[in-house]
């Protein structure tokens, strides 16, 4: 088994239930805006992460259904939305939808099966074009050349005009590697599982572990 990266707060996103969970030395954290219950989304962030970056998590694709989460009364310390985007024109309203909402828009993919090299990079140069920051692809890695492919894309990708995020599903070996390749974020969920390091795994050797997040839920 791979050995977990070494930490960097500026890279890693921890998916919490909602702002309250929010602790440094983490900087990045996502919540899930689809689960988020109306008493979970109006929590802020304690004031120990002020100024941490915290992207909201949809799984919808159209401008429309995304403006109505985003209009219910909710914490005002979310900086990014991320949603899928599928579809061109969809992708580019939501794009707008976003910024117009005063947020930092996150495209994504999440595909059901690996990608070819040359798929692989026309869906980032497409996501590209849609003139965010930042966007994410996640696919299923189910072989090591399923992870060479994550890697040479972005050894070769210019992250200073899009920052590109990939994540090669399956195995902490992938991620391992996506993320020495450059790979902007890695995604740390609450508790570790098969293909995922925990956080208490990426704590930095003069932080104390940081307790499961299902442990202190509220």
């Amino acid at each position: 088994m791979s050995t977990p990266p070494v930490f960097d707060a500026d890279r890693m996103v921890l998916e919490i239930p909602h702002c309250g969970h929010a602790k440094p030395p983490w900087r990045w954290f996502e919540v899930d805006l689809d689960q988020l219950t109306p008493t979970a989304l109006r929590h802020d962030l304690p004031a120990a992460a002020a100024g941490a970056q915290l992207s909201a998590m949809t799984r919808h694709q159209q401008a429309e259904p995304i403006t109505v989460l985003l209009a219910r009364d909710r914490t005002k310390h979310v900086t990014h939305l991320q949603f899928e985007a599928t579809g061109d024109r969809h992708a580019h309203a939501a794009v707008s939808m976003v910024r117009d909402q005063g947020l930092v828009p996150l495209p994504a993919r999440h595909l059901s099966r690996p990608p070819t090299a040359s798929e692989l990079a026309r869906l980032a140069d497409r996501l590209a074009s849609l003139g965010a920051p930042i966007i994410k692809i996640a696919y299923p890695a189910l072989f090591p050349a399923h992870v060479d492919e994550a890697v040479r894309l972005l050894e070769r990708w210019d992250h200073t005009t899009t920052a590109l995020a990939l994540i090669p599903m399956g195995s902490r070996r992938g991620r391992a590697a996506a993320h020495a390749a450059g790979s902007r974020l890695m995604w740390i969920p609450p508790r570790p599982t098969r293909d995922r390091w925990g956080p208490a795994d990426h704590q930095p050797p003069d932080h104390p572990a940081t307790p499961s997040c299902e442990e202190s839920l509220l």
